[in-house]
């Protein structure tokens, strides 16, 4: 089974592109600490994943990422080289709610009114 779950601060990008038929695609590198060290890895994601980090998360921000390790080969200068990289299935928000973007709600909305059903609600 190849599943990670990472979370972890974005220390650069998201840099959004295209590839050559049109699906997006967006790279960032997060950091991600551990009692003793920290470790950066490559987080690549696809379509509207891509797009949606673009929109949404910048450089400083903490980020939530669910996907599964995949090695990226190359050569350069006559040298193979290799690294792994996280391909991220699901993005999500982490820490307080003031990090989060804002969201704009249409005018005239009732989306963020609670409804009677949802205030009976003992908990």
């Amino acid at each position: 089974m190849n599943s990670v779950t990472m979370v972890g601060k974005i220390v650069s990008g998201p840099e959004l592109r295209a590839t050559a038929k049109g699906t997006s695609v967006a790279n960032m590198r997060i950091a991600s600490t551990t009692m003793k060290d920290v470790v950066f890895i490559d987080v690549t994601a696809w379509g509207k994943t891509a797009e949606f980090c673009d929109q949404y998360f910048e450089k400083g921000k903490a980020i939530g990422v669910v996907g599964h390790l995949k090695t990226e080969e190359w050569e350069s200068q006559g040298q193979k080289r290799s690294k792994i990289v996280l391909v991220a299935e699901r993005v999500s928000f982490v820490g307080a709610k003031d990090d989060e973007p804002e969201q704009r709600a249409p005018q005239n909305s009732r989306a963020h009114e609670p409804s009677a059903a949802q205030d009976d609600i003992p908990f």
